[in-house]
């Protein structure tokens, strides 16, 4: 059995994964992680650059590193699951079993605008944009009251965060696109191949949140993958 850590999008919580815990997964234990600033860590400051995120995760994770697990990141979590295998590396400490990244570009990131920098108004038009349900700020001004800071401290952690150096991971690669991603295109997720030492990609129909569509399907996805770049879904 192997543990699935698996880390949210910008503003995101435990919750986006609540669906794969109550769901069949041969092999794949889920372990959301929710980050300060949210859900049960409301009170908590979140964090505005990565290396302090980083090593509040090591702290977080020291009793699942001790089993087999494999590490899952959507969007921003998947960048910071990027950052985390790439620290480990260079002070090398053991890595997860494969990497799985989701609607997320490999850095360096070419960025014409930073969200965290962006003015209420113009920040508030492109959340619609790339979610729906982000339509809820409108109707609830107290809940963009909470999730503001937030928010813009996630995005400040993707958007400083640049990795001198990005070496292969001695590690295999699992990448997974919505087809409809206004943000992430297919061919951008493809320059995870030459990031880890196998790579498979997988697409799902919908936009940047695509696992809330079919969760069933996304999970059975990763873990077929598992088995075929590794041999097993469970631990070896």
């Amino acid at each position: 059995m192997r543990d699935l850590i698996c880390l949210p999008f910008a503003g995101g919580g435990t919750a986006f994964f609540h669906p794969w815990t109550n769901l069949p997964s041969p092999g794949l234990r889920i372990r959301p992680v929710c980050p300060p600033g949210r859900e049960g860590r409301i009170k908590e400051a979140p964090f505005t650059r990565m290396g302090p995120l980083l090593d509040w995760l090591d702290e977080q994770l020291v009793p699942v590193l001790l089993r087999p697990h494999v590490l899952f990141g959507h969007s921003m979590g998947g960048m910071i699951s990027y950052a985390w295998c790439l620290r480990r590396l260079q002070q090398n400490l053991p890595l997860p079993h494969v990497l799985v990244v989701s609607a997320c570009i490999p850095p360096p990131v070419q960025r014409s605008v930073l969200m965290h920098t962006l003015d209420k108004p113009t920040l508030l038009a492109r959340l619609r944009g790339y979610d729906p349900a982000n339509l809820a700020f409108d109707i609830y001004p107290e809940l963009w009251d909470l999730m503001e800071p937030v928010l813009r401290a996630d995005f400040a952690v993707v958007e400083t965060f640049e990795p001198a150096e990005t070496p292969r991971l001695p590690i295999p690669v699992i990448a997974l696109s919505g087809r409809d991603d206004p943000l992430i295109p297919a061919a951008a997720m493809a320059q995870w191949a030459s990031r880890g030492s196998g790579f498979r990609h997988h697409f799902f129909d919908g936009g940047h949140f695509f696992p809330r569509n079919a969760p069933a399907k996304v999970l059975n996805t990763i873990a077929s993958s598992i088995l075929d770049l590794t041999g097993s879904v469970a631990a070896r």
